[in-house]
This record gives structure tokens, C-alpha cells and sequence, in this order.
């Protein structure tokens, strides 16, 4: 309920059309400067597209680029777009999915956290405190992103790794690759945590450790089936990351050289970087070796990314985060703060989304989808 309730508080000024909250000028803008955030309309495009290979397709105006460069928009999200836009319309479509992933994240985190040991009081706040914190975790919540059905199948992958349901962890895993083009992070992260079990069970055979765990093989198969029909339609099995939008970390030293500066947007990285590593090592310290490795391979390669570091840690902060400061979170303390800095918050979401540095111009493709 408090998820949804604050999706309806972040698009309010934007479905009221207000002109101004505070110091932060809406300009009366409407639901179209939600839709407008990058990457939304690129995401829109493959659904009404479906990586046609015409260039001359009417979708592709807005944004003249070959059609081989939507080749990193991954299938799940735009899909699912597709299949809900005869009923909702493309851009209602996306925000639906988004709020409906965010609130299972809410909801899987709960769950997860209390199979892990936390009381339920424990995992009710920490939980609740997952949906306003960090600040671009609630942006990327409620615009058209993917990023929350990733979180998503993340969670309920290591949830079901960790009750020992290889099946259902192989199912979901393999939803979270169909999500994002980096989804061969999952499979590497969840390839380390098979093979721990692999070798943590080697006691009783090491071929029926290796069964048990078959059915996470699904995790790599379904980013060989993405990169086999990348072949097959782009001629490039891995078209993905050869598109021209495709971040690639940089050689660099550890980590600071990656940015030109720690100014006032960037600051914030540096405690970040030093907070999701203590939650690594807190994780290792409470025999959640598995857990840790998985958040590694996601906490290694963005050392070295020019941009975004706060966007690509989003899928293992329910570890490094959540569950390793899970007693924290879930005090007096942080409640207390959290309810005080909620228009902090909502304001560093609303005029993120407001800068024109975040917005496509994408009005050719608003009125051709409306």
C-alpha cells in the first residue's frame, strides 16, 4: 500500500499539472515529462517496433539511429509493454509494469529478509525504507525503466537459491537476464554461487551436487537463446553490447580516475563505494558468502564506469544494504529520519526528472503512440 501510495505522490504534480511545489518549477508540465525521462522512450520504441529492421519504421523518427542500436534494449520489459498497450496504451503500459515490479520488490524483499532471520517488525521497516531510499532507487521505481523488473528477478532468484529451489531460482534468473543487456552479470554472479554450492556439497558426490543444482542452467540459457536471436536478426551475437549506447567499464585506477570530478553530483560517490563494500564484507562476516559474491560481480565493474554507479548498484542494495544493515535500518533512529527527509527525496527525484539533461525530445514518437 505505502508503495503504491507513493507512486500516486511522485506523478501527483504532474497528473495536477501544477506549476510549482516549493522552489521546484513543474511549469505545469503533465504526465508527458514522466514519459520523456531517459531511457523510457527508447524502451517504448522496441515495444512498438519489435527491433524492426526497416529504419524508415515511423517509431524510429524521433530518434534516428540504425535499428541495430535498440539491439540493447533486452526483450522482457519491452514485451511486456506490448502486451499490455491494447489495454492500457504504450506509456500508461510502462508505468503500470514499473509500479506493479516495485511493489513486488517491496513485497519479495519482505519475505526475504524474514526467511533470512529478521523479525517481522525488522523486515516491515527495512523494507519500507527500501521504497524511498536511495533517492534514484525511488526515481527509477516509477518511470519507464527496467530496472525494477531486474531488481526483482534478482531477489527472487537469490530467494529461491537460498530455500534451495534451483528450478524456480533457474526461472526467475533467467527473467532477469531477459531484462537488461547486462544481464551476464546475474550469470556470472549466479554461476560463483552454484559453484560454491557445487563445492559445499561435494561431500556426497560431486555429480549429485551438480544435478541438484540443474536447473540454474536456465540462467545461461536464456542469455545464449538473446545473443543466438541477436544472430540470427542482426547478424551480431553480441549486438547488445556493440550498440553505441553500451557503457563499458574503463581502464583506470581503482576507482576514482573513472570520474573527471567529485562535484556536487557526483559526490555521494564515494560513500556509496564505501558503503555497498562494507555490506559486502558484513554479508561474508554472517556466512553469506554466496550473497556476496553475487553482489561482487556487480560491485566490481562499476569501479570503473564513467557514469551512473548509483543506477548500476540498485540490484544488490537489498543485500548489501537490506539485509546486511538490516538491524540499522529498522531502528528508532533511521525511522525517525527517513520520515524527515522524505521531502528531500521526493525532491531530488522530482528535479532530476525535471532537468532537460534527463529528458528525450520525443514528442514525433508521444503523438504517434498516444
Amino acid at each position: 500500500m505505502v508503495s503504491v501510495l507513493a507512486a500516486a505522490a511522485f506523478y501527483a504534480p504532474f497528473l495536477l499539472h501544477a506549476p510549482s511545489l516549493g522552489i521546484i518549477p513543474f511549469g505545469g508540465n503533465g504526465m508527458e515529462r514522466v514519459y520523456g525521462m531517459w531511457d523510457g522512450p527508447k524502451f517504448i520504441t522496441v515495444a512498438a517496433t519489435l527491433w524492426d529492421l526497416n529504419p524508415d519504421n515511423p517509431a524510429y523518427a524521433w530518434w534516428p539511429i540504425p535499428p541495430f542500436d535498440h539491439a540493447d534494449r533486452f526483450p522482457l520489459y519491452p514485451l511486456l509493454i506490448r502486451a499490455l498497450s491494447p489495454l492500457l496504451g504504450y506509456w500508461v503500459s510502462s508505468l503500470a509494469i514499473s509500479v506493479a515490479a516495485s511493489t513486488g520488490v517491496t513485497l519479495a524483499l519482505y519475505g526475504f529478509l524474514r526467511r533470512m532471520g529478521s523479525s517481522p517488525t525488522e523486515a516491515f521497516w527495512v523494507a519500507l525504507v527500501s521504497i524511498f531510499w536511495p533517492p534514484r532507487g525511488l526515481l527509477y521505481r516509477y518511470v519507464t525503466m527496467a530496472e525494477p523488473l531486474f531488481i526483482l528477478g534478482i531477489l527472487g532468484a537469490a530467494y529461491a537459491f537460498k530455500t534451495r529451489r534451483y528450478l524456480l531460482c533457474g526461472l526467475i534468473g533467467a527473467l532477469a537476464v531477459a531484462t537488461r543487456s547486462n544481464g551476464f552479470l546475474v550469470v556470472a554472479g549466479f554461476g560463483l554461487m552454484a559453484i560454491g554450492q557445487v563445492w559445499a556439497t561435494r561431500d556426497r558426490g560431486f555429480w549429485s551436487a551438480v544435478f541438484r543444482i540443474r536447473g540454474m542452467l536456465l540462467i545461461p540459457l536464456s542469455l545464449g537463446g538473446i545473443y543466438l536471436w541477436d544472430q540470427l536478426w542482426f547478424g551480431d551475437w553480441l549486438a547488445s553490447l556493440h550498440a553505441h549506447e553500451a557503457v563499458w567499464p574503463e581502464a583506470s585506477l581503482y576507482p576514482a580516475l573513472v570520474y573527471p570530478s567529485f562535484g556536487a553530483s557526483g559526490e555521494g560517490v564515494p560513500y556509496l563505494f564505501v558503503l555497498v563494500l562494507a555490506g559486502i564484507v558484513e554479508l561474508v562476516r554472517r556466512g553469506h558468502g554466496d550473497l556476496a559474491a553475487l553482489s561482487l560481480i556487480f560491485y566490481g565493474p562499476s569501479l570503473f564506469v564513467p557514469t551512473d554507479v548509483s543506477r548500476y548498484l540498485l540490484p544488490i542494495l537489498p543485500f548489501t544494504f537490506s539485509l546486511a544493515g538490516a538491524r540499522f535500518l529498522a531502528s528508532v533512529p533511521i525511522r525517525v529520519a527517513l520520515l524527515l527527509s522524505l521531502p528531500l527525496v521526493y525532491a531530488y527525484a522530482w528535479t532530476t526528472l525535471l532537468h532537460p539533461n534527463y529528458q528525450a525530445q520525443f514528442d514525433a514518437l508521444y503523438r504517434l503512440l498516444r
